[in-house]
């Protein structure tokens, strides 16, 4: 077997992450849902129960309360919230963290 005929390993997850079958089954399947959660037309409040069950499915699956799973645009808005949590808990404490 020559070295290209070998299964590769991808490990550029920085650029891209493939979707897990199993999510990208539960996505399509709501594929149609294109809605406003915060609006009140009949669409968004599908929208809007859909989110909510999948925040409840979540937490459920990490072991926390549902109010503290919090869904991003993506990977900058999720660092940036990650960063400002760690700022705002220990400011709390007197502490402030200085960050570059």
């Amino acid at each position: 077997m020559k070295f290209w005929q070998k299964k590769r390993v991808f490990l550029d997850y920085a650029s891209t992450t493939p979707i897990d079958r199993s999510v990208l089954d539960v996505m399509k399947k709501h594929e149609a849902t294109f809605a406003n959660p915060s609006a009140l037309y009949t669409e968004a409040l599908l929208a809007k129960d859909l989110l909510k069950q999948s925040r409840e499915k979540i937490a459920d699956i990490l072991h926390c309360q549902k109010e503290e799973v919090v869904f991003t645009s993506g990977g900058t808005e999720s660092n940036n919230l990650a960063i400002m949590g760690v700022f705002e808990a220990h400011k709390k404490d007197g502490f402030v963290p200085h960050f570059i």
